[in-house]
C-alpha cells in the first residue's frame, strides 16, 4: 500500500512540475517567438521578382515596415539572416529583389556589372523600390505609415538615393553604403543613420565627407578598424565587434523613429 501511494505521489509531482514549467515558458518574456517566412513572387514590367517577407507569426497590432535591400551579390542567405534580425525586434521586413528571380551572381565581377548597371540607371533602381514598398504594404500586418528602409554595400546607395528622391521612408539605416547620388543636392526626406568603416576603400570616408557637409543633420557612427561590408558574416572583411555595435545602434534608432 505504502508503495502503491509512493507512486501516486511521484506522479503528482511530476504533472504539476510539468504545469509549472508551462507555465514559466507561457508568461517568460524572453522565450523566442515564432517567425514566419516566406519567399515572395512578384512582377514589374513584365519581369518577375523573389522577394522574402518575414516578420512574427503573432502579431496583435499593425507594426512598422520594413524594406530591406540587399548589397551587390544579390538577396542571398546573408540578406534573408539579416532580415531575420530586424523581424525578431517586432517588424514585419521585406528583403527585396533588385535584380530578378532568374538572376544569379556567382562572383564579384557579375555582382559589379549588375549593381553598376543600376547605378548608372537609377530611375530603374528607384522604380524597383517603389514596386518592393507597394508589396509590403500588402501585408496586412505592416502599418502604411510606419515603413522604414535598411541597406548594405550597393543597398545603402540605393537606400539613400530614394530618400534624395522621394518621402516614402520614415527612416533609414545604412550600412557600409555609398554616398554619390547624382540626387545629392537634394533635400534628405525622412531621418538617416550611416554606419561606417574607417578603413572602407570601396566608399571612402572623402566621399562620405562630401556628404555630411550638405547633409548634417545625418546621424553617423564611424567604426575605426572596419572595412568595407565588415557586416558581411562569410566575406573577408566580416568584423564582429563593429556588425554587433552597429546593429545594436540600429535597432535604437528605428525604435526610437518607427515604432
Amino acid at each position: 500500500m505504502k508503495k502503491l501511494f509512493s507512486i501516486f505521489m511521484i506522479f503528482v509531482l511530476l504533472a504539476c512540475t510539468d504545469l509549472s514549467k508551462k507555465s514559466k515558458e507561457s508568461t517568460n518574456p524572453s522565450r523566442p517567438k515564432e517567425i514566419l517566412r516566406t519567399m515572395v513572387e512578384y512582377t514589374q514590367d513584365g519581369q518577375i521578382f523573389n522577394g522574402y517577407m518575414v516578420y512574427e507569426g503573432s502579431i496583435e497590432t499593425k507594426k512598422p515596415g520594413i524594406i530591406l535591400i540587399h548589397h551587390w551579390v544579390g538577396l542571398d542567405e546573408f540578406t534573408m539572416k539579416e532580415a531575420d534580425k530586424f523581424a525578431q525586434e517586432g517588424y514585419v521586413v521585406f528583403a527585396m529583389d533588385m535584380y530578378g528571380k532568374d538572376v544569379k551572381v556567382t562572383n564579384h565581377e557579375e555582382a559589379g556589372e549588375i549593381s553598376g548597371y543600376y547605378k548608372k540607371n537609377r530611375e530603374i533602381m528607384r522604380g524597383r523600390v517603389a514596386r518592393a514598398i507597394e508589396e509590403l504594404k500588402k501585408n496586412p500586418n505592416v502599418d502604411p505609415n510606419k515603413i522604414g528602409g535598411v541597406g548594405y554595400c550597393f543597398g545603402g546607395d540605393a537606400l539613400i538615393d530614394y530618400m534624395l528622391y522621394t518621402d516614402e521612408f520614415e527612416a533609414g539605416v545604412s550600412f557600409h553604403g555609398f554616398y554619390t547620388s547624382p540626387l545629392l543636392q537634394n533635400k534628405l526626406n525622412g531621418v538617416l543613420q550611416i554606419n561606417h568603416g574607417v578603413l572602407d576603400k570601396a566608399s571612402t570616408m572623402d566621399q562620405l565627407k562630401v556628404f555630411m557637409n550638405i547633409h548634417p543633420e545625418v546621424e553617423v557612427y564611424l567604426y575605426d578598424d572596419a572595412k568595407h561590408a565588415y557586416t558581411v558574416t562569410d566575406g573577408p572583411n566580416y568584423n564582429e565587434k563593429a556588425a554587433k555595435e552597429s546593429f545594436e545602434r540600429a535597432k535604437l534608432f528605428l525604435k526610437i523613429e518607427l515604432d
